[in-house]
């Protein structure tokens, strides 16, 4: 989602100059490749460019497919297959070895504000985008109709759609007003997920606020709106707060509960609330994964670690173990 943001953020900077623009997104993956369905990248007429649909080396001769594409004012695929070790195929030897299709489609307002709206979603849609036969260069729809949650190429007579399985932004909500929730803050910004901080607000510093949708008093937390998109940490390092914030949340339809502090403090908490059994709830304590983090820095990373994995649902074994590919191929 931060892709998309940075792409609408970046087509508002420039939408009042006389460039044109081309929006390049993969709409099909065999095999491997560094980035999967859906990557995209808007592209100016200058060169300059944002986004990506690779881990660098597909993105140069992009551009020059591009400025065809802005030329001509129609919409191309184009396909780089570097499981051939062929030296004249762009992407031998770095990495890629896959198969990826990219559609390349001249950029408008129409097809801006489309995504723009990806960004405000609060309910899983499926994103249609046609990109070869006669439908090609439409602009894309939502459709509220999911058979699976996997993105996927659909055959529709002579047409190949995208079918993109689209959730909404993470909302995270930290809790906490000490030194520790700044690295949190930087790297939960760095995903480009949306952020409310709750705490004591004479105490927060004015810089690195940036990005940060709402600062709110713990006695707001109440009166929130939360979803299953949403991810609470509470860091207050205080018995008190974290034992309110298990209170309030636990009974929330939010995807992730997670408080910093030992499981012999949470058990205290658990028994203060005479939870037990089946009765207690969902909640990840100690929140992260277990990196052998020491530092607020580390142990942020092992938060946010967890946090995706609970998302995307990996299982947070190391990668070297999987023998079968990071992503399958759904269609």
């Amino acid at each position: 989602m931060k892709e998309i943001k940075t792409i609408v953020q970046f087509f508002q900077a420039h939408r009042n100059s006389s460039l044109k623009m081309a929006l390049a997104t993969v709409v099909d993956v065999e095999d491997s490749s560094y980035r999967r369905i859906g990557a995209r990248m808007l592209i100016l007429e200058n060169g300059r460019w944002v986004g990506g649909i690779s881990g660098g080396c597909l993105e140069g001769d992009a551009l020059l497919h591009a400025k065809k594409v802005m030329l001509k004012g129609k919409p191309k695929v184009v396909t780089y297959d570097t499981r051939e070790r062929d030296a004249r195929q762009i992407g031998v030897g770095l990495g890629c070895e896959g198969r990826i299709d990219v559609f390349l489609q001249p950029v408008s307002s129409e097809l801006i504000e489309i995504l723009e709206q990806c960004l405000n979603l609060r309910q899983s849609r499926v994103l249609v985008t046609p990109f070869q036969g006669s439908r090609a260069g439409e602009l894309p729809f939502f459709t509220q109709e999911i058979v699976d949650k996997n993105s996927k190429v659909v055959q529709d007579g002579e047409n190949k759609l995208l079918c993109e399985y689209v959730e909404p932004n993470l909302h995270i909500v930290i809790v906490g007003d000490n030194y520790d929730v700044y690295p949190m803050l930087n790297i939960c910004r760095e995903m480009g997920w949306e952020i409310t901080l709750a705490g004591k607000k004479h105490k927060y510093k004015k810089e690195g606020m940036e990005g940060i949708r709402q600062i709110l008093a713990l006695n707001e937390l109440a009166n929130l709106a939360v979803d299953p998109y949403t991810a609470v940490l509470s860091m207050a390092h205080d018995y008190a707060t974290d034992l309110e914030v298990l209170r309030h949340f636990s009974s929330k339809n939010i995807g992730y509960l997670g408080l910093l502090g030992p499981r012999k403090r949470f058990e205290r908490m658990l028994g203060e609330l005479g939870w037990s059994g089946e009765s207690i709830p969902d909640v990840h304590n100690p929140m992260g994964l277990n990196l052998g983090a020491v530092t607020p820095e580390e142990i942020a990373v092992a938060a946010v670690a967890e946090v995706i994995r609970v998302f995307r649902g990996g299982d947070g074994c190391s990668l070297k173990y999987r023998m079968e590919p990071i992503h399958k191929r759904n269609n």
